[in-house]
């Protein structure tokens, strides 16, 4: 693991980063990192459905055409993910923050997580972006992963 991937434990408290090769057969989780392996901002699960979720926020006012035109532009990295070994990222892990999250609120299975990572910095807290398998978004969530994150967590949960 590079010391850059210091998601990996909290993400998948048992798992293990990967490389994954596009025309071997699937070994764990495979992600497609943006912009690249060493300053990871973002995880996509290399999926078409995927591409889509990533392409969606929040409180998106963009019109039909724009998320289409965006979601193209993420499936576009997908696919270069397949030539470009700087972007792809495999984990190998029995289970992830998505399913303990998907198990706790009861979602229907298999769903499958986005991950959002902010600028270096103490309070950084990933946002996982949890859809299912038609790209639709079931829920946001952020994650602790250290005693100052878990304290201000609680505080917003509080507020």
């Amino acid at each position: 693991m590079t010391p850059e991937h210091w998601f990996i434990p909290s993400l998948w408290p048992d798992g293990s980063e990967r490389s994954w090769v596009p025309w071997r057969r699937r070994t764990g989780e495979r992600y497609v990192a943006i912009p690249s392996r060493t300053d990871v901002q973002q995880l996509i699960p290399w999926r078409w459905t995927s591409a889509a979720a990533a392409s969606h926020r929040v409180s998106d006012d963009r019109s039909r055409f724009s998320r289409l035109r965006d979601a193209g532009g993420v499936a576009a990295l997908l696919g270069i993910a397949v030539a470009s070994s700087r972007r792809r990222l495999g984990v190998s892990a029995d289970r992830s923050i998505v399913d303990h999250v998907t198990t706790s609120l009861g979602l229907a299975a298999p769903t499958y997580g986005t991950f959002l990572f902010g600028p270096a910095r103490a309070n950084r807290k990933p946002v996982i972006q949890i859809h299912d398998r038609r790209g639709r978004t079931l829920v946001w969530v952020k994650v602790a992963t250290s005693p100052l994150t878990k304290e201000l967590l609680t505080a917003e949960v509080d507020v």
